[in-house]
């Protein structure tokens, strides 16, 4: 990149380069007029690009052994201040890395970058908590980066909202161990291979010195392309704050009863007799319960 380059990025981002980037998820659906729909529409189209782009980038790397990968680069101040044509680093709240072979990181230069709440990280080979001296992170994506017995502190992101974890290895225990984040609302697990779920997601367990809650404040949880079976309902009763749920591309063949205390029971599904008419799917209240969910069959899935 030529410094005249350089010189014009550094202006064009002026503008915007300590306004963090914000998720689709999050962009605020009030307001009106045709240039706000034309605007709305490119950015999705925008999203759509780029989640395609990661999921035939995954494919690329499924097909490479990690033994026969070329050792990366080093995630450091520098590399980021000349990356985004910055002076201080103060100056920088927004970091697109995506695609930098970086597979290290070296913490004590990150600590000054105490500006940055967006990182896209994706399509590399870093972890979680390689990103954990960015004290005032709210955004991170982590797509497509080999993530596998997943160890960080949660206590080092305190503002972390919004995750994407998807097109990774993680495990049913990964998953607890994210649930420990205390401020996260958006976590996309899309494409990580996964069977299930543990069985208490959102359970609160009181402990002598303060109560631990999973996911308290969870609000969009998109968990497309895995292959979770119909238990995982098990695991979500308790999820209290949950609005968006994603579960296309599974091996959910039935929706269970939500019951107001004990374990879910699956709706049964009856076999019938060739030429038999299909029994229409119906609800059965509970007098004692308005939320009474739809027993629904097999064939309305």
């Amino acid at each position: 990149m030529t410094a005249a380059s350089c010189k014009l990025e550094d202006g064009q981002r002026h503008a915007t380069k300590c306004f963090p980037a914000r998720s689709l998820l999050h962009r605020r659906k009030d307001g009106g007029g045709h240039w706000l729909v034309a605007y709305r529409k490119a950015e999705e189209q925008s999203y759509s690009h780029v989640h395609r782009r990661i999921k035939e980038t995954h494919k690329e790397h499924e097909n490479i052994a990690v033994t026969d990968a070329p050792h990366g680069h080093t995630l450091n101040g520098p590399f980021l201040l000349r990356l985004h044509c910055v002076e201080k680093p103060s100056e920088l709240c927004t970091v697109h890395i995506s695609e930098q072979e970086l597979d290290s990181v070296k913490p004590e230069d990150l600590k000054m970058f105490d500006s940055v709440a967006y990182i896209d990280a994706s399509v590399n080979l870093l972890s979680l908590g390689s990103f954990s001296s960015f004290v005032s992170l709210r955004e991170l994506n982590l797509s497509v980066n080999g993530i596998h017995n997943m160890t960080f502190d949660a206590s080092d992101f305190p503002h972390l909202q919004v995750l994407d974890l998807s097109y990774n290895s993680l495990s049913a225990d990964d998953v607890v161990s994210i649930g420990r984040l205390p401020r996260l609302k958006v976590l996309h697990l899309t494409g990580n291979q996964l069977h299930h779920l543990p069985p208490d997601l959102g359970s609160t367990q009181l402990s002598a010195a303060e109560e631990d809650s999973q996911f308290k404040a969870l609000e969009v949880l998109t968990l497309d392309d895995n292959k979770l079976s119909s238990g995982v309902f098990n695991s979500l009763r308790n999820l209290k704050r949950l609005k968006y749920l994603n579960l296309q591309g599974n091996r959910i063949s039935e929706i269970p009863y939500m019951q107001p205390t004990g374990p879910l029971e699956p709706a049964s599904i009856s076999e019938k007799e060739p030429g038999e008419d299909e029994p229409a799917a119906h609800t059965e209240p509970d007098p004692n319960n308005d939320e009474s969910v739809e027993r629904i069959s097999q064939e309305n899935l």
